[in-house]
């Protein structure tokens, strides 16, 4: 991250300072550059009155042209600025950090939601893919890991695809709030199109660390998924204890099980096997690594 940062400040520092030929030229006869001839009203007045002043229009021409190279400078600053801020808040996790942070500040909150309120798809496509487990055995489709840090993501995201971002650092607090230092684990599921399912199973899940210990949810909820699952649809955020309605006319084709775990009796560098299973048998797991997550 540092790294980065000094790069940040070395691209910034080396904008060049030189201005587009046609403002570059000096001022020839009148003391007008060419910009400056093209909108003779725009700079009548002001060249007049410096030139009642100084008695020359040459030291307006340059004054005109500096401030043009100092607006051209300040908007190349901040392009650049955005751009690196970008890639720093998106860079592979695993160069920047060593553990998942379970309490946020607020100058990391503000992070979360910039990467949840970025315009940019690739940006935030590059964010959430590490927190997306694939087990691909059939009822899982995947696992979904859910921080704190990536919580305040989601429901800026959510928010700004649908035009609103006034999501803030209030709005960010008040969530973090009602679950303090929360893990979540969502497994998406899938079932068959000929299933006889009323409702998601009761499916666990649990984690297990690197010596044996198993790890219960502090709690399970269990959402169905009426029609098939559509990629890149508006963001929907499984909410825990909200009111599932019935489908209506669209099959039970999937769901989510959500399991909440206390993100303070966790190894926020360790290394957790995700396990699902039905009674005794276990229906797939996955590795997942908290070192690599924010």
């Amino acid at each position: 991250m540092l790294v980065l940062f000094s790069a940040a400040a070395a691209m910034t520092a080396a904008i060049p300072n030189a201005v587009p030929d046609t403002m570059s030229r000096r001022c020839r006869g009148t003391g007008l550059s060419q910009a400056t001839s093209e909108s003779p009203t725009k700079y009548a007045t002001a060249i007049d009155s410096y030139a009642a002043i100084t008695g020359t229009q040459q030291g307006m021409c340059i004054l005109a042209k500096e401030r043009r190279t100092a607006g051209d400078n300040a908007g190349m600053s901040r392009t650049l600025a955005w751009m690196l801020w970008m890639l720093c808040a998106t860079a592979p996790l695993a160069a920047v950090q060593i553990a998942v942070q379970m309490m946020l500040d607020p100058r990391t909150i503000g992070e979360a939601i910039a990467i949840g309120q970025t315009r940019v798809d690739a940006d935030r496509a590059r964010f959430h893919g590490p927190y997306r487990l694939p087990v691909n055995k059939a009822p899982i489709d995947f696992v979904e890991i859910v921080t704190p840090f990536r919580r305040v993501a989601l429901h800026a995201e959510s928010r700004a695809r649908i035009g609103d971002r006034s999501f803030g650092q209030r709005q960010a607090l008040e969530l973090l709030n009602t679950s303090p230092a929360q893990l979540d684990v969502w497994v998406e599921l899938t079932f068959h199109p000929q299933n006889n399912y009323i409702g998601v199973p009761a499916y666990e899940v649990s984690l297990i660390a690197a010596g044996g210990a198993r790890i219960p949810p502090r709690s399970v909820e269990r959402v169905p998924r009426y029609g098939p699952r559509v990629e890149g649809e508006t963001l929907r955020i499984p909410v825990p204890g909200g009111i599932v309605l019935p489908g209506g006319s669209q099959p039970l084709l999937g769901g989510t099980v959500m399991a909440q775990f206390d993100g303070r009796s966790l190894n926020v560098s360790g290394a957790y096997d995700v396990v699902i299973v039905e009674g005794r048998n276990e229906l797939g797991r996955v590795r997942m690594d908290l070192a690599k997550l924010r």
